[in-house]
């Protein structure tokens, strides 16, 4: 264009029958005659104004950013705890992995703080088979020392630790304390 005295002004729009790149339009059209000096202006295509959402789930949050900024996408990234996510992963999205979106939307993604933090149970007292359970159904891994038990029901639990009330995570480790006679 420059070469026939023309002097090109591009500007780019998103377009979902163009292929990014492509001139959508331009004015003056095709063909039309022109006196040299004349601006032309050209409709360049970025690609499709919609597009899926990507998948997320599993990436580390620079990733999952990049990915996102890649497809002309906004983001906000939270922090919560999960129960299945590894700490530090994308767990969960706003809008779901593969819902139709415009480029300049905002997904919004949850990254794991790791499992949630919960109260240890209050297993003094019981069985050391009772407090197994419990501590395991609260999502904690049970250790066992046997302990003399003066005056205590032999395989009752005397003491824990951490002691109860006290916030743990888990997979976290709970010590029993069982009597043996």
């Amino acid at each position: 264009m420059r070469e026939e005295g023309l002097h090109p002004e591009l500007r780019f729009v998103w377009s979902d029958k163009f292929a990014e790149g492509e001139v959508v339009r331009q004015t003056p059209r095709g063909g039309t005659k022109v006196d040299d000096g004349v601006g032309v202006t050209l409709w360049v295509s970025r690609g499709p104004l919609h597009i899926p959402t990507p998948d997320l789930s599993g990436l580390e949050p620079a990733v999952a950013r990049s990915l996102l900024e890649g497809d002309s996408l906004k983001y906000e990234s939270r922090r919560a705890a999960s129960r299945t996510a590894p700490k530090g992963q994308v767990f969960r999205q706003e809008p779901v992995a593969g819902t139709t979106v415009r480029r300049g939307d905002t997904v919004t993604f949850w990254v794991s703080s790791g499992p949630p933090r919960v109260d240890v149970p209050d297993v003094v007292g019981l069985s050391q088979g009772q407090a197994a359970d419990v501590l395991e159904k609260a999502g904690f891994v049970v250790s066992t020392d046997y302990v003399a038990g003066w005056g205590e029901m032999p395989g009752t639990v005397t003491a824990q630790d951490p002691v109860a009330g006290v916030r743990g995570r888990a997979g976290d480790e709970v010590v029993i304390k069982v009597a043996v006679f």
